[in-house]
């Protein structure tokens, strides 16, 4: 809803926001871990899902509302004077109106974040302190320190069996990112 109101409302310093949010795209996760694991420690976060889970949202974020922004961006503004026209408040409009055309591009997102989410190492290896919670990458590493590096062929077949959630999540939603990549032509 961030990038509807970035796209379609004008207010005040809307193009400071959007600034302010395009600025998460250039800060590598490397520099903020620091602070953000002792943020995790001292919020009582730290071995917890939520401590994985918050940093990865706010990681997501700009990338994701600045696609949805460009995307908002490309749909003809006649669709919400209809539905103002037909009665609907702007809330009507977003979730009757704009959700629906919207859709393909909420699923590529949804596909991005789950690839990205699922092959990161760095902050889930810092911030997930037990095995339990630690996402399957950092137990590919444990696997791998654990037969060395001689035995190429479990190898290979941890790193196949691995990479199949990603591969079956990409051909699931890959109708949704085609649709996402070519409405902007066909809706103009």
């Amino acid at each position: 809803m961030l990038a509807y109101c970035f796209s379609r409302m004008d207010w005040k310093h809307k193009n400071l926001a959007l600034s302010y949010i395009s600025m998460g795209l250039i800060i590598p996760s490397q520099v903020v871990v620091i602070p953000l694991l002792i943020m995790t420690r001292d919020l009582g976060l730290k071995g917890t899902h939520m401590g994985l889970i918050l940093p990865y949202s706010a990681f997501a974020l700009s990338s994701c509302v600045l696609m949805l922004y460009a995307f908002f961006r490309s749909l003809p503004r006649e669709l919400e004077e209809a539905a103002c026209i037909d009665g609907c408040n702007i809330y009507q409009t977003y979730f009757r109106i704009i959700m629906p055309v919207i859709k393909p591009a909420i699923a590529t997102q949804c596909v991005l974040i789950f690839m990205n989410t699922y092959n990161e190492f760095f902050l889930a290896f810092i911030l997930g302190a037990e095995d339990k919670i630690r996402p399957l990458t950092v137990g590919l590493l444990n696997f791998f320190v654990s037969i060395g590096v001689s035995h190429w062929g479990q190898i290979g077949a941890a790193m196949i069996i691995t990479s199949l959630p990603t591969i079956l999540v990409y051909i699931i939603g890959n109708e949704q990112i085609e649709n996402a990549l070519t409405a902007g032509a066909i809706l103009k």
